[in-house]
Formats: C-alpha cells, sequence, structure tokens
C-alpha cells in the first residue's frame, strides 16, 4: 500500500505517518513547511528502518493548483501512485468572529476547503480506472453543529463532513472510498493540551489519544466506513444534538467554548 499525507508536519499528521509506516505502508509526505517536513522525514526514516518502506517528502502549498501539480509530477517521477489520500491538511483561528483579521478567515477557508478539494481532485485524476482508491478528510466533531467563537473553522469542517459523504456515494462505482474523521479534541500541540485542560471534566471527557484515533480510523476507512467519531462520549453527544435545535446547541457550545480561548492562540499552518 502506498499512502499520500497532506498536513504531515502537524501533530495529526505525524501520528498518521507513524501509523502508515508501522503497517508497511510507503508514504509520502506533503507540507507546506518544508524544513518541519524534512526534519519528520529524517526522524521516520531512523524510526521505521527495519520496515525497509519508502518514505518521502515534497513540500507543497496544496491551495495552489500548481504546486500540487508539482506534487503529482514528482510522484509520478518517483514511481509513487497513491493507494490512500490521507487529507489532514487544515488550519484553525478561534475568537469573535468580527475581530477576526480578515486575512486569517479567508486562510481557514482556502487551508481547509479550498486545499483539500485541489487535491483531491488532482488525485482522482491520476487514478487509473478499476484501481481501489481510498480517501481520509479530517473533518471534526465541530462539524456536528453550530460553533460560537470559531464559527467559520466549523463551517469549514462541515464542508468537509458533507462533500466526504457526497463524493464517497458519486464515486463508489468507481472504487473510490471516503470517510470523514470527526475527531473532538486531540493533544496534538501545547495549546490544545492547555485548551483541553481548561474545559475541565468534559475537555478530558470528550478527548482521545492520538495513536487510537489514527488505528482505529484506518481500519475504519479500509473496511469502508462513512463516517467516524472517535471516542463514546462523543458518539453518545452526537446522538444527542440530533434531539436539540441547532440554536440551543450553539448556545451550550459558546459558553464552554469561551472557558478555553484565552489557551489558544491559533493553530500552525500545516498545509
Amino acid at each position: 500500500m502506498k499512502a499520500l499525507l497532506t498536513g504531515a508536519a502537524g501533530g495529526l499528521g505525524r501520528a498518521f505517518a507513524c501509523e502508515c509506516a508501522a503497517r508497511g505502508y510507503d508514504i509520502l509526505l506533503t507540507d507546506i513547511n518544508g524544513e518541519k517536513l524534512d526534519n519528520i522525514c529524517l526522524g521516520l526514516k531512523k524510526q521505521f528502518a527495519e520496515k525497509q518502506i519508502r518514505i518521502l517528502s515534497f513540500a507543497c502549498d496544496i491551495r495552489n493548483p500548481g504546486e500540487v501539480e508539482n506534487l503529482f509530477s514528482f510522484a509520478r517521477e518517483e514511481n509513487f501512485l497513491p493507494d490512500i489520500l490521507l487529507n489532514i491538511a487544515g488550519l484553525d483561528y478561534e475568537g469573535e468572529f468580527d475581530e477576526l483579521n480578515p486575512e486569517a478567515v479567508t486562510e481557514i477557508i482556502n487551508a481547509n476547503i479550498l486545499g483539500t478539494v485541489n487535491i483531491t481532485h488532482a488525485m482522482l485524476r491520476v487514478k487509473p480506472k478499476r484501481r481501489e482508491l481510498y480517501i481520509l478528510f479530517v473533518s471534526s466533531f465541530a462539524a456536528m453543529q453550530p460553533m460560537p467563537l470559531n464559527a467559520t473553522y466549523a463551517a469549514s469542517k462541515r464542508f468537509i463532513l458533507d462533500f466526504s459523504i457526497a463524493l464517497g456515494e458519486e464515486l463508489k462505482e468507481q472504487s473510490v472510498y471516503t470517510m470523514a474523521l470527526c475527531p473532538s479534541g486531540m493533544p496534538t500541540n501545547e495549546g490544545s493540551i492547555k485548551a483541553i485542560a481548561a474545559q475541565g471534566f468534559w475537555g478530558c471527557a470528550t478527548t482521545v489519544k492520538l495513536d487510537i484515533v489514527t488505528r482505529k480510523a484506518l481500519d475504519r476507512l479500509l473496511k469502508r466506513k462513512a463516517v467516524y467519531i472517535p471516542g463514546c462520549v462523543n458518539k453518545f453527544i452526537d446522538v444527542l444534538l440530533k434531539f436539540v435545535s441547532p440554536k440551543c446547541a450553539a448556545g451550550y457550545v459558546r459558553r464552554r467554548w469561551a472557558k478555553s480561548l484565552e489557551h489558544r492562540n491559533g493553530s500552525d499552518l500545516s498545509v
């Protein structure tokens, strides 16, 4: 198996890279941060040297169609045709919408939506007929309800969720299988760890370890599941949300999210 991972320099990206490598997959890592990407690639080669797998890296801004074309040109030169596309790259800036820098809002939309659409479309163009392709879209539990103080991010992840489900139905007869991963809080960096702690009981109860998320996500993707919400508590909350109006859910989310907002200054851009 060969896997192409976007956002590979981020915490979740590296966790997925480790899981793929542990399974013996050849991997191609891409991210906008070339220096960090090279360091992670080198570390993975040392960590999984006994696996005798190919670990390649290519810096790419997936928001730019030209750079995406360069990425796939590199893949062709390396005879690397992915069986799995892991759409992990994303960006988040939290806060009151009217207080966000306009450029920050645009960056969220471009990274989470435009970048994901660009690389997915390019992947489908190079896929041979009758060859199976598995595509993972990293959405978020934030996609399950309107999210004050994080409105643009949550809406962009709702797009990813709906896009994944629609695309999977549209392309299933072409042997393309999609799954949306919808995790809640994950300890991917110092900021996220502080924010989880600030939410108290519910922050800890809804958090799932990275290694568990990546392992189960890949298992379910290969079993052709449509959506994966990690964690029993999160699954239970998702069921409850079906009986609550979006406005009521948004009010509760705002009160809870305000407690953790002061601990976040924006995530790394990992595209």
